[in-house]
Parts: C-alpha cells; structure tokens; sequence
C-alpha cells in the first residue's frame, strides 16, 4: 500500500476510481439510449461468425453498387430468408419485395438510410476538412483526438500511393492550423504504406514501407504533426 510521510494513499485511490466508474457508466448509458437502434443492430450483427462476415462483406461491397435493383439482388444473395435469421424489418421489406407490395426503389432507399445511419455510428467524418471541423468541435470540449484514415492493407501501389498522398494532404491541412504536436496527431497505418506487407518477408516489406514512411514522418515533422504508428492486426 502507498504510503508517503504517513499519508495512506489508498482511499483516494479508491475514490478516484469510484467516481471514474460512475462517470464511465453514466456516459455509457446515454450512449446506449441515444443510439439504442444501432446497439441492436450491432448485436445482432454480431450475433455469430458466418452472419458478421456476411455483414462485412456486403458493406465493403455496397457502395459500389448501382441501381436499385443491384442492392435487393445483393441483400437477397447475402442473406438468404432461408439462412440467417433477419431482423424483423429486413425481413418485411423482402418478403414484400416478392409480392411486389414494396418496390425495389424503396428497399434500396431503407438500405441506403440504414448503411448511413451505422456508418454515422463509427465513422467521424467523410473528408479531410470535416475531420478537423470535428476535431476543433472535440477539443473545444477537452477531448482530445488522432486522425486515423479509413482503411489498412492496400492491394496494389497505386492504392499505396493514394494512401501516402492521403496522408500528405492531412498533414498541410492540420499543420495549417499552427497548434503544435500536442494537438495535432494523425495515426498511421504501416500496411497501408505497401501492397505486400508480410511480417514473413520482414526485411523486405521493412525497406519497402521505409521508403513512404520515413519521408511521411519528415512532412509531418515539417507541420509540427505528431505520428502515431497503427500496429493493427500485425
């Protein structure tokens, strides 16, 4: 137990940490009440391994997808009514899709309301000026925040490439605002530096993602931005 000149340390502790829990709980709980239709959705999305990478999957594809009649097709071909269990009104919109009392436009316009809605749930912001604008929103409250891009493993060096300009793009907007290393930091994500990250291959992909990091890290340096290396899965 801490103890300095006679002074028992431990009941402030304890208080401290009481306080930090009821806070924690408390902000937890509006969480859940002012976003009680996501945390369903999220449970059951969540609710087995197959259904979850189903999910993934048709996000990832979603965007691409378009007329209306694509995104029906794609939700009847990655949740089968047979298969995973639907929740409720998902399973209305398709059961009715069939009997032709809802059309596809409308469907698709839900899905379209419902991708959005959770995107909102996890994502900050759509660009790199509404990233700041929500950042200057957070620190106004006390809250500090690191930018972190949208993505991890590129496919090919094209897609590296645009994830370096990215990053550069970031780096002059934040550094435009003059504040310094203490405010202004950007999480960086190694394997988006190089199409062929493989913790196998580590001295290969080591020089190969040196090449974009270190002269990322010397413009960053330049802004006054501070670095945050995401470790990510490796």
């Amino acid at each position: 137990m801490a103890k300095e000149k006679g002074f028992n340390r431990e009941p402030l502790i304890q208080k401290i940490g009481e306080e930090l829990l009821r806070e924690a709980r408390s902000a937890e709980k509006s969480v859940e009440n002012s976003h009680r239709w996501e945390t369903k959705l999220l449970e059951w999305c969540m609710s087995n391994d197959e259904l979850k990478t189903q999910i993934f999957r048709f996000i990832d594809v979603f965007p691409s997808l378009k007329s209306d009649r694509e995104v029906v097709q794609h939700i009847k071909e990655y949740f089968p009514a047979d298969g995973m269990r639907l929740p409720k009104e998902i399973r209305i919109g398709l059961a009715l899709t069939r009997t032709a009392l809802l059309t596809a436009p409308i469907l698709s316009k839900s899905s379209e309301f419902l991708y959005k809605r959770m995107a909102k749930f996890f994502i900050g912001a759509g660009n790199i000026e509404e990233a700041i604008q929500k950042t200057e929103e957070l620190e106004s409250r006390g809250i500090m925040t690191s930018i972190d891009l949208l993505g991890e493993l590129t496919t090919s060096g094209i897609e590296a490439a645009a994830y370096e300009a990215e990053y550069r793009k970031l780096f002059k907007a934040l550094g435009a605002r003059k504040k310094g290393p203490l405010e202004q930091n950007v999480s960086l994500k190694l394997s988006a530096l190089d199409p062929n990250f493989d913790p196998i291959d580590q001295n290969g992909t080591q020089s190969r993602v040196y090449k974009r990091l270190i002269p990322l890290i010397e413009a960053a340096d330049l802004e006054k931005i501070f670095v945050y290396i995401d470790m990510e899965h490796f």
